[in-house]
């Protein structure tokens, strides 16, 4: 009787010591895993940016008031005089993924001027349709519809949607890899089919054209 009392006393402890022995193991292997977790994730660098602006493509009486400036992805100063129908202002430049990270397009939109603080006492002179020194809800909307925006994209051209900020989602979502160069062209025209001139010149911008990334 006490022998086996002995035996069941031994099984019982080498029983707690394989349990101690694989949770220590487990513990030790989970910490394993969790340190190498870390250590094996690659530095990550997001750097997408516009690079190598043209100059600016005339088309008719257009003319250019200020040269644009690149700022990450954005296109910013554009400022062009447009005097009739189909005269338009064409810039070209490259947006470069340098990073390590595959991105997608999320939006793609103008800034305009009316955002400016400013924009009463500086801008809004600019679209003065009949030369009176007074600019009407009515002209605005007149310049609105008159002045079209085309971006094309990697060989894929998109309008402005619906007179709104934004461009036609079928731009969404196109990819920019890491070491992408995709080719990027901005137009602002005088619609070649207005039917009507201004008294005076149309002056567009300042306004900055956006391109968003996210992380695909």
């Amino acid at each position: 009787m006490e022998k086996e009392r002995r035996i069941k006393t031994l099984s019982l402890v080498a029983l707690i010591v394989a349990v101690l022995g694989l949770t220590v193991a487990f513990a030790a292997l989970s910490q394993t895993l969790t340190i190498n977790g870390t250590a094996s994730i690659n530095s990550a660098e997001w750097d997408i940016h516009f690079e190598n602006l043209s100059e600016a493509q005339i088309v008719g009486g257009a003319s250019e008031i200020s040269e644009p400036v690149l700022n990450g992805t954005t296109i910013s100063n554009i400022n062009v005089s447009l005097t009739k129908p189909g005269d338009s202002m064409t810039y070209e430049f490259d947006v470069i993924n340098d990073g390590n990270i595959d991105a997608v397009i999320s939006e793609v939109t103008i800034d305009f001027p009316e955002d400016d603080p400013d924009y009463e006492t500086k801008y809004k002179q600019n679209y003065d349709w009949d030369g009176n020194g007074i600019v009407t809800d009515e002209e605005l909307n007149k310049v609105q519809t008159t002045i079209d925006y085309t971006i094309t994209y990697d060989g894929v051209t998109a309008p402005m949607a619906n007179l709104s900020s934004s461009f036609e989602t079928l731009l969404d979502g196109k990819e920019l890899n890491k070491s992408d160069v995709k080719h990027v062209i901005f137009t602002i025209a005088y619609s070649s089919n207005a039917t009507e001139l201004p008294k005076k010149q149309i002056i567009d911008g300042p306004i900055s054209f956006n391109i968003n990334y996210s992380q695909k």
